[in-house]
């Protein structure tokens, strides 16, 4: 039960990146997009746990929310900055850049980013003598899921709303999660 828990707790930001990321904004996210994803957030945990306390001696907690807590806030703004753009090249049409599947490097940007939240959980567990196949495992299918559960939550939302407001919400959403990322590592 403690590696569930770890694995859901670690992975909630995937919920919020699959919803505003992906299903507000429709655009397909393969499952080879969310392998990458997945595994960038179990390689994140495995490095974690194998490297203990030397790992928090390198990166501590807050250094790492607050780095994945920039990049979201980087990726909100980006997302901002082609909404804007989309706003001024369409009139309420859905913008080009929404209709591309998830390229494999925005992936990696993608994993890389959430990787950062699971550094903290994943020293704890090493310090805690967790196993790091099971916790690898769990890490995996957790990450998958939030992403997938996100996705769906978005686009049953987004088919409400018009593509600007959409692509605004997404990008609001990732701004969000970046500062509470970095407010709560500093609190």
């Amino acid at each position: 039960m403690d590696y569930v828990a770890l694995g859901f707790a670690a992975n909630v930001d995937n919920v919020v990146v699959g919803a505003a990321g992906f299903g507000l904004r429709s655009r397909p996210l393969s499952a080879q997009a969310n392998a990458i994803i997945a595994v960038c957030n179990v390689a994140a945990t495995v490095l974690a746990v194998l490297a203990g306390e030397q790992l928090r001696a390198l990166v501590s907690p807050m250094q790492g929310d607050v780095a994945g807590g920039l990049v979201f806030v980087l990726l909100g703004c980006c997302a901002l900055r082609d909404a804007a753009a989309a706003a001024d090249h369409d009139s309420g049409q859905s913008s080009e850049s929404s209709a591309h599947a998830v390229e494999w490097r925005q992936a990696l940007v993608i994993g890389v980013s959430l990787s950062f939240s699971n550094l903290a959980g994943g020293v704890a567990a090493g310090l805690a003598g967790f196993d790091v196949v099971a916790l690898s495992a769990t890490m995996f299918i957790a990450s998958w899921l939030g992403i997938r559960a996100g996705e769906a939550l978005g686009e049953a939302v987004g088919r409400r709303l018009t593509p600007r407001v959409s692509a605004v919400l997404a990008a609001a959403a990732l701004l969000l999660v970046g500062v509470w990322r970095c407010v709560w590592a500093t609190l």
